[in-house]
């Protein structure tokens, strides 16, 4: 439906009023159709439906985009995009990463149509990443830093499609007079892997905070956009499901199960299972000589505490004849 308005520039549609046929043009009904997604990304009380407003908001931005139309409304259907990503609903969050994901391809597009939205969004990225990571790290499940994961695999598309020179453009966050030191957006980027790494507790030094959504506010991005929850508890799925009823928090042994996972997956892509099954051959070979080794270590070990106490015992029998002469 959000593609038919630029494909179609005539068709035959039906009215409610008016019982034929009447040909009228799509410009109102592109109107109607963007008007009615917004509304469901927004307020939709059901889940899946969030979900699939976010992918047709997603979709028409890349239609309109791709059609050159300067629509107004692009702005904010970015906007509602962007704001979802730090929904309470990790899956509506997580559909929405997606669809900025997609964007990425096209960014030149996008400058086109507004020169600073590509730079925007990574400062939105890197903003929102700050306010999710200290809830995140204390979360004990998976969607949780699936979700941040997600955004900084995200982040990192968007800042490879931007040049060096956007990147090292200076930050000013908005209502922020008393802060004089001038960063880049570059410069934010690394305090907010640095976070990562080393803990959301980085961000309460005021030279490790990158940015907040506040700083962001402006007349094209509201961070604080009110979005209507939802009526069913998270996750998205029935329930009588599995997945949905036992939510499983991450533990060493799940994250040693992905970690297989993706290994298996790359050695499969790149035909690199020859190699490794001689690497772990050599391995098992390695293993065994050095239990040999321990094993002869731990004999030679015995051997010299046997000598010694029949040293000892000797010279304990010598002293008692010297005593007795």
């Amino acid at each position: 439906m959000v593609c038919f308005p630029n494909l179609y520039c005539e068709l035959p549609s039906l009215h409610p009023n008016i019982p034929d046929v009447a040909v009228s043009q799509f410009t109102d009904v592109k109107e109607l159709i963007i008007k009615t997604v917004l509304s469901s990304a927004r307020d939709e009380p059901s889940g899946p439906a969030r979900c699939v407003a976010l992918c047709s908001l997603g979709i028409w931005i890349c239609e309109e985009l791709v059609h050159e139309s300067h629509h107004p409304q692009i702005k904010e259907a970015l906007n509602v995009i962007c704001v979802s990503l730090k929904f309470t609903n990790k899956t509506v969050a997580h559909v929405a990463c997606n669809m900025l994901h997609m964007l990425v391809h096209y960014v030149p597009r996008l400058q086109i149509y507004q020169p600073d939205s590509p730079l925007k969004i990574i400062q939105i990225l890197i903003a929102t990443i700050t306010h999710l990571l200290p809830s995140t790290e204390a979360s004990s499940y998976e969607m949780d830093k699936r979700l941040v994961v997600s955004l900084l695999l995200c982040l990192l598309d968007w800042i490879m499609a931007l040049p060096l020179k956007t990147l090292l453009q200076p930050f000013h966050a908005t209502g922020a007079e008393s802060d004089k030191t001038e960063k880049s957006v570059l410069n934010c980027i690394y305090k907010v892997l640095h976070g990562c790494v080393y803990g959301a507790q980085c961000f309460s030094n005021p030279r490790y905070f990158p940015m907040s959504l506040s700083d962001l506010a402006s007349v094209d991005y509201d961070p604080f956009m009110h979005l209507e929850s939802l009526k069913e508890p998270e996750p998205l799925h029935s329930p009588d499901s599995e997945r949905s009823s036992k939510l499983q928090p991450v533990t060493e042994g799940n994250m040693n199960s992905v970690q297989d996972n993706i290994v298996a997956w790359v050695l499969s892509r790149y035909n690199l299972r020859p190699w490794v099954e001689i690497l772990e051959k050599e391995r098992d070979q390695m293993r065994t000589r050095n239990r040999k080794w321990k094993k002869t270590s731990e004999e030679r070990r015995r051997e010299v505490r046997q000598r010694g106490e029949k040293i000892r015992e000797g010279k304990g029998e010598f002293r008692r004849q010297e005593v007795r002469c």
